[in-house]
């Protein structure tokens, strides 16, 4: 009797030991469960966020050899300005250029858009007072002053930016889908051939975008639809093209 309860015991040591046997679940704890579907990506997730959570829209110089934009620390100009950004003929390149004049030492200038060549001159708007606008003027660092509207300089906010360029795009197509309505759990809309947008319209952090076929050539209708184009982050989603 007693080498029977021996052995029985070693068998039920050995299988308590046997490899697996502690990771059989129990109604008490049970083993945890991790799913094997990958959740779905979000517009952005693949991207370097560009925050433009705070801008309002653009500054848009009109360039030319005449063109002179005064910068102050204050939306005032009874006072002398910081620096000044000044446009002239290169004749060394042929070619219209720009130097910036002023009694700070920091005269690096960055602005949002700069192609001169095109009349392209663009600064990212911060803040309005009535006229005036509070630019960024160097991207990099992020710096700021203030102009005034006038006939040189206007301000556009996204919608008329978006509406006057060649075309607008998704930066990450397979993530930021074209949708049925501005929703983010809308009705996928499919596209044949690139998808490379006219706006229409916006609401919130999305645009009406019909396809064009000057960025692509395409068989069928176009398709039409909604587009994120900023995400809950501030996070800019499309890529405007403001000429072909």
């Amino acid at each position: 009797m007693v080498r029977s309860t021996m052995i029985l015991t070693f068998g039920l040591l050995i299988w308590s030991c046997a490899p697996g046997s502690g990771d059989r679940p129990s109604a008490l704890h049970p083993p945890e469960v991790t799913s094997a579907v990958t959740p779905p990506a979000t517009a952005g997730t693949h991207i370097e966020c560009e925050n433009i959570s705070r801008v309002l829209g653009l500054a848009v110089v009109k360039v030319d050899v005449t063109t002179v934009v005064p910068l102050f620390a204050k939306p005032d100009s009874s006072g002398q300005p910081v620096q000044v950004i000044r446009f002239y003929h290169d004749p060394a390149t042929n070619s219209l250029s720009y130097r910036v004049e002023g009694k700070e030492t920091d005269s690096r200038i960055r602005p949002k858009h700069s192609k001169v060549d095109y009349d392209i001159f663009e600064l990212s708007v911060l803040n309005r007072r009535g006229e005036w606008l509070e630019v960024v003027v160097n991207e990099d660092t992020g710096r700021t002053l203030w102009l005034q509207e006038n006939q040189t300089v206007k301000f556009k906010d996204w919608l008329t930016v978006m509406r006057g360029s060649f075309a607008v795009e998704s930066k990450e197509p397979k993530v930021n889908l074209l949708r049925a309505s501005p929703a983010d759990d809308a009705k996928e809309v499919k596209l044949t051939g690139r998808g490379c947008f006219k706006v229409e319209q916006m609401r919130g952090n999305w645009i009406e975008v019909v396809q064009q076929d000057h960025c692509e050539k395409f068989e069928g209708k176009p398709a039409k639809g909604w587009l994120k184009w900023r995400d809950e982050a501030g996070c800019n989603l499309v890529s405007i093209y403001p000429f072909a």
